[in-house]
């Protein structure tokens, strides 16, 4: 790994955090000995695209109902933005939206850009299609490949975990502002997040709370530290149901693709403001997400496609994301209708495909806040 090669030269750190969740003893012998934003960047990297070089993440996400007709009946609705255009695919995975822009949207050529291994069965996908005379797979990353032609559309599907995390959008900006002509398209062409307050006691009763009596035996001193455990990170891809939800749903923020910069993107901050009627427990907020492929000259008076991950839409294999608090907060009746605060995404200083988030609220005059990696 490139963080191995740069060790020597760089500085040695004499406290280095911890990576989020990772391989621990991979990070100690890579980047624990170096200040290098490169080397932190190049193990990171390494472990990521070795995560994506295997099939079984990929099964996933096509067998996603949602995601996978979203993309195709986009690319169907924006064909004439794509009749005889030359089109980036960014993160193409197994070549799948590469293939529909080709077949369907009647794409003139296609650059299908994949930075993991996965890119030589792309390639074996591309050719099995009869698509080889108009699909290129360039194997690298976004920031790294040569395409030697401005393109037209901008295809990627990038999000991650409440949106941002993995920060694969980076690298469709890149893109953007590198390669796509003057009034191209990207798709999709927005993004929005959303915040809801939660109980989830089915949950909580199944991860700890069981420990009250284990057979006999009392074991609830155990409890106060298994919900520090799960409230130090955040819960990524956590069923949330309807019921769990107790208030209207909050944006807290939007994305325009085509305007955003990635220094907007390191840190996002937004207030929220829920009413909670009914006397219950608060446990922690979900955050979900959904994107629109927007409208263009070829598709105006149409709606336009959307993806949406809400807890009463048909699940995707981004679920929602759970960010629990260390203690249950009691709402509602005379607890306090209100729950009003702060969210704060911030990318994270040293693995910057991770995020911390921070929830920062107050009911019935009491202050509540936690941190959680993700």
């Amino acid at each position: 790994m490139e963080a191995e090669n740069n060790n020597n030269e760089t500085q040695k750190l004499t406290k280095p955090p911890l990576p989020p969740r990772d391989d621990v003893s991979s990070y100690q012998a890579t980047a624990a000995t170096t200040t290098s934003a490169e080397a932190y960047d190049a193990w990171e990297n390494s472990k990521y695209f070795e995560e994506y070089a295997k099939l079984g993440i990929h099964c996933d996400m096509l067998r996603d109902k949602a995601r996978m007709a979203s993309y195709f009946n986009a690319i169907n609705h924006h064909a004439a933005d794509f009749k005889d255009k030359v089109v980036l695919d960014v993160g193409c995975g197994t070549g799948i939206l590469s293939c529909w822009a080709a077949k369907i949207g009647g794409a003139k050529r296609v650059y299908s850009v994949e930075a993991s291994g996965i890119a030589e069965n792309a390639e074996l996908i591309i050719a099995r299609n009869n698509l080889s005379d108009r699909i290129t797979v360039l194997h690298g990353k976004m920031e790294e490949v040569y395409i030697p032609e401005k393109v037209d559309i901008i295809i990627s599907e990038w999000m991650g975990s409440f949106l941002l995390f993995e920060s694969m959008l980076e690298a469709v900006l890149f893109a953007r502002d590198y390669y796509l002509k003057p009034n191209g398209v990207i798709l999709p062409a927005s993004a929005r997040v959303f915040l809801v307050p939660v109980n989830m006691d089915k949950l909580l009763n199944t991860k700890y709370k069981f420990l009250k009596e284990v057979q006999g035996c009392d074991m609830s001193a155990l409890m106060i530290f298994a919900r520090n455990e799960l409230a130090a990170w955040v819960i990524r891809g956590q069923k949330v149901k309807p019921e769990n939800v107790l208030a209207e749903q909050k944006q807290v923020f939007d994305i325009n693709i085509l305007t955003v910069t990635i220094e907007q993107l390191k840190k996002v901050i937004s207030t929220f403001n829920f009413t909670i009627e009914k006397e219950t427990v608060l446990h922690g907020f979900a955050a979900y997400f959904d994107v629109s492929f927007g409208e263009t000259a070829s598709t105006q008076g149409k709606a336009p496609i959307t993806l949406s991950t809400a807890p009463d839409q048909p699940l995707t294999h981004w679920r929602q994301d759970l960010f629990l608090l260390k203690d249950d907060v009691k709402v509602g009746g005379a607890n306090g209708q209100n729950v009003t605060g702060v969210v704060r995404f911030t990318q994270n200083q040293y693995w910057r495909r991770h995020y911390d988030v921070e929830v920062s609220f107050t009911v019935n005059g009491v202050e509540y806040y936690n941190k959680l990696g993700s």
